[in-house]
């Protein structure tokens, strides 16, 4: 076990988080480039949006599974297996001549990125001592959201002066170097018991998890929240590179840089939680996500940035709460409750652009903003709900 800031230390971490960057930024590198797609395979929009939800599908199915089969041939070699067939995959995707076969690449791709995030935090706790877990996990956390912006900007910038196959020359660059870097830095295994795979047992767990409404109704919650703030990325996209925007890939790439004000509200998130409890801190960050996608219907750019400001803060604020209080609430078999959360976070993001459609079809990008809203209303009535009529709650 890591007890000291040694070179050990240093190595095994720096080794976590440059995985975790080239995970997420293989995930979302597609997602500025949905409007480029539509037009090279001549898709609709939500057709194209398959792209970036094909991955985001594959790693949510992927979650539990990886967890159940960590406990019988470890974590480290999941993760290992994770980039390397990232690495693999990313080649592959040089290769696609259609649209099909550019989908089920994706596929591929999400299940095999899963692995890494369903083992990464059981590993980091079972390798470091108790006092330097909360400053890894955080560091581990905080690389999840720089892969997921500087894979979008990549895509975004590449995609202006070349091909978009070129960006994933660059990915396969990334993952080879994760590799290399988890396969000589990271801790070898020591505290690690292997069991033997439980699949039924894990079946049990995920029912009983079901059955607990406290954590089902975050779960909805999440799933629908971070549904809608994704895919409001998405959908705009669309909307800037028309008249009157004109604006290229680089430039959509660029407005993920207000998954920051995220950053910032991840790591004040800690202070509401503390005046007012986490379930309200949750639903002050809902609040703060439906005034941002009221900004949106403004027609000035500086005004939908500012909203995109806003949604970024406040989703990212329900999230790492509601993620912690997951965990807080599962009567038994927390790591199933915490990997089920992961399950919904995704399934939100890869099922919202279908639900949002019907809107769009409806009349374009303000009624899309109608449909987004009455989604998140949803959440918050949910978030009521638990708030007022369930009084046995573990709220500390």
């Amino acid at each position: 076990m890591i007890h000291t800031k040694s070179k050990e230390y240093y190595q095994t971490i720096a080794a976590l988080a440059f995985g975790s960057f080239a995970i997420f930024a293989n995930l979302y590198c597609v997602q500025p480039l949905l409007p480029l797609f539509s037009q090279e395979y001549d898709k609709d929009l939500l057709d194209s949006t398959f792209v970036l939800t094909m991955g985001t599908f594959g790693l949510a199915g992927s979650l539990i599974l990886y967890g159940a089969l960590s406990d019988a041939v470890g974590r480290y070699w999941l993760m290992l297996f994770s980039i390397f067939g990232s690495f693999i995959v990313s080649l592959l995707m040089l290769t696609v001549s259609s649209f099909d076969q550019l989908l089920w690449l994706r596929l591929l791709h999400g299940l095999v990125l899963g692995a890494l995030p369903a083992v990464a935090i059981a590993y980091i706790g079972e390798e470091f001592s108790p006092y330097l877990i909360p400053g890894v996990v955080g560091l581990y956390i905080a690389t999840n959201t720089l892969g997921g912006i500087s894979g979008r900007l990549v895509g975004g910038f590449i995609s202006d002066f070349y091909h978009w196959k070129m960006l994933y020359w660059v990915m396969a660059v990334i993952n080879f170097w994760a590799f290399v870097l988890l396969y000589y830095w990271l801790t070898p295994p020591k505290h690690f018991v292997k069991q033997p795979i439980r699949f039924v047992g894990m079946l049990k767990d995920i029912y009983s998890h079901l059955r607990n409404f406290n954590l089902l109704a975050v779960y909805l919650v999440i799933g629908l929240s971070f549904g809608v703030f994704i895919n409001l990325y998405t959908y705009l996209a669309f909307i800037l590179v028309k008249q009157p925007f004109n604006v290229g890939t680089g430039f959509i790439g660029l407005l993920f840089l207000t998954y920051l004000a995220g950053t910032v509200a991840s790591i004040i998130s800690s202070r509401f939680t503390a005046k007012i409890g986490p379930l309200n801190s949750i639903l002050i960050g809902l609040m703060l996500l439906m005034i941002g996608i009221v900004l949106l219907f403004s027609p000035s750019l500086v005004v939908k940035v500012f909203g995109l400001l806003i949604n970024s803060f406040g989703l990212f604020m329900a999230h790492s709460v509601s993620s912690g209080w997951v965990n807080r609430q599962a009567v038994r078999a927390k790591g199933s409750a915490s990997a089920l959360y992961l399950v919904f976070y995704y399934l939100g993001a890869t099922l919202a652009p279908t639900l949002l459609y019907p809107f769009w079809s409806i009349n374009g990008w303000n009624s899309l903003l109608i449909g987004a809203e009455l989604y998140i209303l949803c959440a918050v009535l949910i978030m009521i709900i638990l708030i007022k009529w369930q009084p046995n709650l573990k709220e500390h």
